[in-house]
């Protein structure tokens, strides 16, 4: 008999930082980050709770599966000129979301990747999120990772960046 897999999302704390940091430094990790150098354990400490802080643009999730932590959602606020090849005539937003959207990024622990883990946890993303569109940029050559938000739901827009369209919730 199959087990049904189900995660959650809980919004990352202080305790989370050292956990964080060991995926972050993994190397299969590393070779498909933006930044491929190794990680400072006090940048991140700095860049951590600077990420906690009430006026962050940017939110840590952790994903959580049968209690266990096994992941990183990361939501970065960024302003839609930051994607200027995007064609809006795709119908990929709304008129008043077009100034900010959300750039999403996820770690999966070594240990549970290759496991649907992360398809699970981009299909839990907060709705208040989904009221803009949200992007990933994927490394070109991190396969894996691009078939993964295409199972989610997320549009190809070009050899790494993916969308997800807005949903028709109300904007604030």
């Amino acid at each position: 008999m199959k087990t049904k897999l189900s995660i959650k999302l809980k919004k990352a704390s202080i305790a989370d930082c050292k956990t964080i940091f060991q995926w972050q430094s993994d190397p299969e990790i590393r070779k498909y980050s933006r930044n491929i150098e190794p990680v400072n354990w006090l940048e991140h400490v700095t860049w951590f709770t600077s990420t906690l802080s009430t006026n962050s643009t940017k939110h840590l999730y952790i994903i959580e599966q049968a209690k266990s932590t096994i992941g990183l959602l990361r939501f970065d606020q960024v302003n839609r000129s930051d994607y200027p090849s995007i064609n809006i005539e795709k119908g990929l937003t709304h008129e008043k979301s077009r100034a900010i959207s959300w750039e999403i990024s996820i770690i999966i622990a070594p240990a549970h990747q290759g496991k649907s883990m992360a398809c699970l946890a981009l299909n839990h993303i907060p709705n208040h999120y989904k009221k803009h569109d949200i992007f990933a940029e994927v490394h070109q050559k991190n396969q894996a990772s691009q078939k993964t938000f295409i199972n989610a739901g997320f549009s190809r827009l070009s050899n790494t960046l993916f969308a997800l369209k807005t949903t028709s919730l109300p904007l604030e």
